[in-house]
């Protein structure tokens, strides 16, 4: 969407400072997974980055210049002097719908099952009255008790 060279050479510099998602995305990809399954979970990633580089590159191509190739549909003013808006807003769209089905998917593991047992109070199968949890930021009591109190 840039209309001048300095707003073309800002948003680059803006793409390369995000561009280090690819290590949080591989840190938090190892915390989600065993360790039997990280070669696989890494393997996946690399194939969909290089295959979006391969298919967005002739995507974007026939996207450009709509005002061109689609007049009836994208005849406005704004395409005539954006003519590479529509692959920046296709592929913002493909890859804001992935990331609400992948968090819809894994919205399970994002929030930790709280179960309460008629005589322990447990957060994923441990006893939080264990006395190897008793300590300094440890909750010594029942955390539903409004005496609970912390060490």
């Amino acid at each position: 969407m840039s209309v001048s060279y300095a707003m073309m050479i800002a948003s680059r510099i803006v793409g390369g400072v995000v561009g280090g998602s690819d290590a949080a995305m591989r840190v938090m990809a190892s915390e989600m997974v065993d360790k039997a399954s990280e070669a696989k979970i890494f393997a996946w990633m690399m194939m969909s980055y290089r295959t979006g580089q391969i298919l967005g590159q002739p995507v974007g191509g026939v996207l450009a210049h709509p005002e061109r190739a689609f007049p009836s549909l994208f005849g406005g003013a704004f395409w005539r002097a954006h003519p590479y808006a529509l692959p920046c807003f296709v592929g913002a769209a493909y890859a804001a719908f992935f990331a609400i089905v992948g968090a819809l998917r894994s919205f399970k593991e994002l929030v930790p099952s709280i179960r309460r047992s008629s005589q322990n109070q447990t957060l994923d199968g441990l006893d939080l009255r264990d006395s190897r949890f008793v300590g300094q930021d440890y909750i010594t009591m029942d955390p539903y008790d409004s005496n609970a109190r912390v060490l």
